[in-house]
């Protein structure tokens, strides 16, 4: 018999050894004060009034079913409960404590109730496997570090009117798409530098509104994923975006009088930025280390850019090596606004071309393309750009045109009006009007050309002919008065066939003008 008991328990030590071994509780149930609970199978279901919690570093709860009546969840009421999964929350829930859930890894499904009002410091930080986070309308607090490193938590989170988003609140919440905050939603003023929804990698849009004065420093940094900021008017001073990788631009509301400390610094895609108002202050590295911003326009001017060492805020790549702080400029980096102190002492200083954007002489004129003679005075439409602005003809600038009525040069005069100022001289060739060739007559190693004779702004005309269609290695003959029109050309192959083209020419000063190509004819030599 003893034998045969220690077969048994030897091997019961074999299974222990190569199964794994978990404790869990028994079914149980208790009562603490107004609150009654019971677990059956890890179904947590708690019952009562007023706070719950106790439950601290429980394994065999997998999920918690909190029925009404319970108004909130005590300090680590459920932290580091490894397999809790689901969490079911009562109508009657407003506060949930520090702590509550932190670490619960496992933890996929808490929808917050409708009536809860407060989220308390690292209360889901570490949820790793929730899936979802939606704010209800009735939320005032979500403090510190909340929902910090809810990896798993996807789509768009709302932040309502009412809420306050205290520091590191969705830090590292690295599944999130949208960030869209309600208009009324406000920032504190006493808020200064903090992340908040900082490494929110997969965040691809931003709405803020107007209700917001002030975006602080470092608010949403490192959103790599961030290509579209939408910015209220009603927002007066900006940081808050260093590090957003892919954001390509941004539109500034006219409300916005500040550019903060390191607002867009590292923003590496960031290629247009359009300002609308009159900036009183650019702070130390506002635009710092943004390599694909070639030119920045303040159509309003600056009252103030501030150099703090050891960050520039306009137009430079900064790197520290060695101990020592290293500058390189963006290549090409222009400035352009209306001219004021503060831009361009800081050009100056830092070896940057400032663009008077209101000076017509600044602009850029496309248009004005190679014209024929036509016996009339010739007027071409054009575009007037500067600084990225089409200006409008008659409101932003008038035009005189000279020598336009001849071959040669023309001069387009363009001269600032309204707001715009300074005067702009363009020229434009006219070429005299091509002829045509009328008939070709073949002879003896030779043939005879005749054209259409020009009778005015035409001092002569070139013939080319050529054994290739393409003209390759073409012969070129010039008839030296306006009054011929027939040439005969000679010592040619017998039995060729030869490509014959005709153009007009004046001479201007010396120098041949000439008209474009007649059509090719043919024509094929005699013996």
């Amino acid at each position: 018999m003893k034998k045969v008991i220690s077969l048994f328990l030897s091997a019961i030590m074999f299974v222990s050894v190569i199964t794994p071994f978990f404790v869990y509780a028994e079914n149980s149930s208790g009562t603490q004060d107004n609150i009654s609970w019971k677990l059956i199978d890890g179904v947590l279901t708690i019952s009562g009034t007023g706070v719950c919690g106790g439950f601290r570093q429980r394994s065999d709860i997998t999920k918690v079913i909190i029925n009404e009546g319970i108004t909130e969840i005590g300090d680590s009421g459920f932290e580091n409960c490894k397999n809790i999964k689901e969490v079911c929350f009562p109508e009657s829930l407003t506060g949930i404590h520090k702590y509550a859930f932190r670490d619960c890894e496992k933890l996929e499904k808490a929808d917050l109730p409708r009536n809860l009002k407060y989220v308390g410091v690292c209360a889901f930080k570490f949820c790793l496997s929730l899936k979802k986070i939606e704010i209800p309308k009735s939320m005032k607090d979500i403090h510190q570090a909340a929902f910090g490193a809810c990896s798993s938590a996807s789509g768009k989170l709302i932040i309502p009117s009412g809420c306050t988003v205290h520091p590191y609140a969705f830090n590292y919440c690295e599944s999130l798409t949208e960030l869209y905050f309600e208009d009324g939603f406000t920032i504190p003023e006493s808020i200064n530098t903090y992340t908040y929804f900082s490494h929110c990698e997969s965040v691809k849009s931003i709405y803020i509104p107007g209700s917001v004065k002030q975006i602080p420093r470092e608010y949403f940094s490192s959103c790599y994923s961030l290509d579209n900021l939408t910015l209220s008017e009603g927002i007066e001073s900006i940081s808050g975006f260093s590090g957003c990788k892919s954001l390509r631009s941004v539109t500034l509301p006219k409300s916005v009088k500040v550019l903060e400390r390191n607002a867009f610094y590292e923003c590496e895609k960031l290629k247009s930025v359009k300002i609308q108002s009159k900036i009183e202050m650019i702070e130390a590295g506002a635009f710092l280390n943004c390599p694909s911003l070639k030119s920045l326009k303040f159509p309003y001017g600056v009252e103030r850019v501030d150099e703090f060492y050891p960050q520039k805020p306009l137009g430079y790549m900064w790197f520290y090596r060695d101990d020592n702080n290293t500058y390189a400029p963006v290549k090409g980096f222009k400035i352009y606004g209306k001219k004021c102190k503060a831009l361009t002492d800081y050009c100056k200083e830092n070896g940057f071309k400032f663009i008077d954007m209101y000076d017509v002489k600044n602009a850029t004129v496309s248009g004005l393309s190679l014209k024929t003679y036509t016996g009339k005075a010739i007027k071409p439409d054009f575009t007037v750009k500067l600084a990225g602005i089409t200006l409008k003809k008659d409101t932003d600038y008038t035009v005189k045109y000279s020598n336009n009525t001849k071959v040669g040069t023309a001069k387009v005069t363009i001269t600032g009006k309204g707001t715009y100022k300074g005067t702009l001289e363009k020229t434009f060739k006219i070429n005299p009007k091509p002829t045509e060739l009328t008939k070709l007559t073949s002879g003896s190693k030779s043939f005879k050309a005749y054209w259409k004779k020009n009778a005015t702004q035409t001092s002569g005309y070139q013939i080319q002919y050529s054994t290739y269609k393409d003209f390759k290695n073409a012969k070129t003959v010039s008839i030296t008065s306006y009054k011929t029109g027939a040439r005969t050309i000679k010592k040619l192959k017998a039995n060729k066939k030869y490509f014959v083209r005709i153009r007009a020419y004046k001479t201007i000063n010396g120098k041949k003008q000439y008209s474009s190509w007649s059509a090719k004819k043919t024509v094929t030599t005699k013996k």
